[in-house]
């Protein structure tokens, strides 16, 4: 059974790896790197990974009062690298769950409340920065569209690494591969 147990631990750790250099190498992660506009990926990531690791030796018993701490100090360091970062709270709930089979409660309203704090930071910059003047004059449907056609527009560049320029505007009406592999990426998330 132990040499069992090894092969299997090698064969995760090996997948692990592969999906990580894939992620990695691939042409759609290229921008992080390439363009400094983008190193909010680059800051953001591991601080967002840190925090989780924190958070997880921050829940084990009798260990770890100094991560306890430094998780709010380095969410908020994350959301300030990148707004997407909100979904940290989330995330370190679903890893707790997965690591240990419970969900401790501890330390999340603080978590929340910096994640609130993040989205009207976020709101108010995109606001001022002219990013929302629009909005009024696109509907809700079509707004609900344009997200699930992004969503399609990244599973198709995975696939197929070519046009990787995304436009960060609304675009309607929108690429009609791109909607029908969200909508399928939709309905398996659900």
């Amino acid at each position: 059974a132990p040499v069992r147990a090894g092969r299997r631990d090698a064969a995760m750790a090996f997948c692990a790896f592969a999906a990580a250099a894939f992620w990695g190498w691939h042409p759609l992660r290229v921008e992080a790197v390439a363009w400094v506009a983008s190193r909010k990926d680059l800051l953001c990531t591991p601080l967002y990974v840190l925090g989780l690791l924190l958070s997880l030796r921050a829940g084990e018993s009798g260990r770890g009062r100094w991560a306890k701490a430094a998780v709010p100090a380095v969410f908020v360091l994350a959301l300030l690298a990148k707004p997407t970062a909100v979904s940290f709270p989330f995330m370190a709930l679903a890893a707790a769950w997965i690591q240990r089979g419970r969900i401790r409660t501890e330390g999340l309203a603080l978590l929340l409340g910096l994640a609130a704090a993040g989205c009207v930071m976020a709101y108010w910059g995109q606001d001022q920065g002219g990013a929302l003047s629009d909005l009024p004059d696109v509907t809700l449907f079509q707004r609900a569209v344009n997200a699930v056609a992004a969503i399609g527009a990244y599973v198709r560049q995975t696939v197929v690494p070519v046009g990787m320029g995304v436009p960060y505007c609304f675009l309607w009406p929108v690429n009609r591969l791109d909607l029908v592999l969200g909508a399928i990426v939709a309905a398996l998330a659900a």
